[in-house]
């Protein structure tokens, strides 16, 4: 099962071809507040990805290319232009199709335990069957009803100030992810599209590469 750093690479150049900086740049601005890797931890990521046949790399010798990598042509265009060889082989990253497979095998069996890894795949779950999907969300679900029955049977046997304190913060904190599961899960059940959009932004993901809102 693959590692939430190299679902999110496989993720996101499923969504379209980078090269390494902006591929780090889109990992920052999406995932930034769960984990903010190095590129000292991307580029051996990549590194095994292209090892593995997941990932393959082209030069970009059009222009036109460009337009595909980034959000700035005109810098993309400058750096084309350069005389200098290093910038002019700049790597571009792609997906290959053992990548994508790997990619949709991974969501599909993600530990719901593991808390970044489930916001990870939510993020990324538009590549997976709606069922499967709805799934995954129902698993956190249940999950999260057993931990928050935990928490409350503890607090009740609890006379510790700053121990009642944090179990409260828990328990809150379990309580508002279940509301936003709980609605998710009847919104499958009617039959309505839902986005990860609402639950990104309040849980610990940028909406700045998603989408907003709670319905499509």
């Amino acid at each position: 099962m693959a590692q939430p750093l190299d679902l999110v690479i496989l993720g996101l150049l499923a969504r379209q071809k980078m090269h390494g900086y902006e591929l780090h740049k889109r990992i920052i601005e999406a995932f930034g507040s769960l984990f903010r890797p190095s590129w000292g931890s991307i580029y051996p990521a990549l590194q095994r990805m292209l090892s593995r046949g997941e990932l393959d790399t082209f030069e970009p010798d059009d222009p036109r290319d460009l337009r595909q990598i980034t959000g700035s042509l005109a810098a993309e265009l400058a750096l084309h232009r350069t005389d200098e060889p290093r910038a002019r082989s700049r790597k571009v990253y792609c997906l290959t199709d053992s990548g994508r497979d790997r990619l949709v095998h991974s969501l599909e069996q993600v530990d719901v335990e593991d808390e970044r890894a489930f916001w990870v795949t939510l993020y990324l779950s538009s590549i997976i069957v709606s069922t499967k999907r709805a799934a995954i969300i129902a698993k956190r679900f249940y999950l999260l009803e057993d931990r928050l029955a935990e928490i409350q049977k503890t607090k009740k046997g609890s006379d510790e100030t700053y121990e009642r304190l944090a179990l409260d913060g828990m328990e809150q904190k379990l309580s508002s992810e279940l509301t936003w599961l709980s609605d998710q899960i009847r919104f499958a059940n009617e039959g309505e599209k839902f986005t990860a959009g609402h639950a990104v932004t309040q849980f610990g993901v940028s909406q700045s590469t998603g989408e907003s809102g709670r319905r499509a």
